[in-house]
């Protein structure tokens, strides 16, 4: 609890919104990284932003882009 205390005294807006969006995966980071020996704050937030901010991003670029490969494929096929 005190370390969740110290994140939120710690976050600035965006992190704020992002756990306000993501409080569920927030709590999960805070529980399954809280165990880590020697783990700080900061790389707890910056472990929770990936998962809630930047692998989403990344995941949906990735299936764009294998949504125009399979789309390049139908249409070369079809020439």
């Amino acid at each position: 609890m005190r370390l969740i205390e110290e994140l939120l005294i710690q976050a600035d807006a965006k992190l704020k919104s992002a756990i306000n969006s993501n409080s569920a995966l927030f709590i999960e980071t805070v529980h399954r990284q809280s165990t880590v020996k020697g783990i700080r704050w900061d790389d707890i937030v910056n472990r929770f932003e990936y998962a809630a901010l930047e692998r989403p991003a990344l995941e949906k670029q990735l299936e764009a882009s294998s949504l125009k490969s399979e789309h390049k494929s139908k249409v070369s096929s079809h020439m």
